[in-house]
Order: C-alpha cells, then sequence, then structure tokens
C-alpha cells in the first residue's frame, strides 16, 4: 500500500527493521527499497561486520542500501568502533545517543526527553570530532 503513494513525482520507499543484530527475513528483503539494521547488542565492532555480510549473503543480486539504523555503541576514542566499522563496510550508521539511567544531566543525549541538542556532552563531543576527522570537515575550527 505504501508503495502506492506519491509525493511529488516520488514513489515512498519502503522498509522496516528488525532487532538488535538481526538479518532480515527473504519476504522483507524482497519488498523493501532499502534494509535497516540495529547494532543494538553487537558487542564488538567485528559483529557489525558479519551483520553486513550475511545480509549481503542474504540479498543475493539485489543491490540496495544498507542502513544501521540504531547503534548505541560508542568509543569514538578507539580506531575500532561500531561507526568506523559500518562506514569501512559501506553501511550508514546511525547514533543512538539517549540518557542513561543515573543520568540527570540533560546535556545527556539526543533520544531523551528533554533534549539538549547542543554539542556539550562527552559522547556528543565524541560522535562530531569523530565525523569531522573522516569528512575533513571542521567547521572552522
Amino acid at each position: 500500500m505504501v508503495k502506492n503513494n506519491q509525493k511529488n513525482g516520488y514513489r515512498y520507499l519502503v522498509t522496516t527493521s528488525f532487532s538488535g543484530c538481526t538479518v532480515p527475513t527473504k519476504n522483507v528483503i524482497d519488498v523493501s527499497d532499502y534494509i535497516l539494521l540495529h547494532g543494538n547488542g553487537a558487542k564488538n565492532p567485528e559483529r557489525l561486520l558479519q551483520l553486513a555480510d550475511d545480509t549481503r549473503k542474504a540479498l543475493g543480486n539485489k543491490k540496495m542500501p544498507i542502513v544501521n539504523n540504531e547503534d548505541d555503541h560508542f568509543d569514538f576514542d578507539k580506531p575500532n568502533n561500531n561507526f568506523t566499522t559500518s562506514i569501512k563496510s559501506y553501511v550508514s550508521w546511525g547514533y543512538l545517543d539517549f540518557r542513561f539511567p543515573g543520568e540527570t544531566n540533560f546535556e545527556e543525549g539526543y533520544q531523551s526527553v528533554p533534549v539538549d541538542w547542543g554539542i556539550n556532552s562527552k559522547r556528543k563531543k565524541g560522535f562530531f570530532k569523530l565525523v569531522s576527522q573522516i569528512t575533513g570537515i571542521n567547521n572552522g575550527k
């Protein structure tokens, strides 16, 4: 039904996500326009490499974007982390940063209400520093 809808001449793209570290099933791959993965549960970056490889095997000859939609692992100061591992395997990576239990400072987390949208916590600064290093964009700093 969604694929029958358009806006400004473009068809809506369709996908769905599964729980952490799960390869989508064939029936979902067959009707999806792109793949959503979740890095939740990946204890180490190598697990994301395996997840990307397993997903590409499940795709067979079908080519489509793969997005690691949600990952609650950080370690941005380490040379190998879930973010760098994902992009090295040509999988987009989605930053999931929520306020952990016991964190009372509103500067922590982007997914926790109320949200402080600034780049002012250790995790947020670590993420954006790594993005800057990867892209070569430092916003004049």
